[in-house]
């Protein structure tokens, strides 16, 4: 029990997407448009409609998933980045 099979794959987390290339199952695909249009199955109704996206909602889309990234320690969030530089 609890074993998935060959033909089945697990979904990586996209909280860090931004950062963590190379992607798919292989990890053979290295940018983010290529790893969506690569998924079939379960996952093609979401591909057929992101294809179907003109090119600037598409290109938003991608800013959004490069943006989300877990950030070493240290390192100031862009949210804080973008508050304190609308403060001055």
């Amino acid at each position: 029990g609890g074993r998935s099979s060959t033909a089945e794959f697990l979904t990586r987390k996209l909280w860090d997407v931004g950062s963590t290339a190379p992607y798919g199952h292989r990890g053979d695909l290295t940018a983010i448009t290529e790893a969506i249009l690569a998924h079939g199955g379960e996952a093609r109704a979401s591909r057929d409609a992101f294809s179907a996206l003109p090119k600037q909602e598409r290109d938003g889309i991608l800013e959004f998933l490069k943006s989300l990234q877990i950030l070493p320690e240290g390192v100031p969030s862009v949210a804080a980045r973008e508050k304190t530089q609308a403060g001055k």
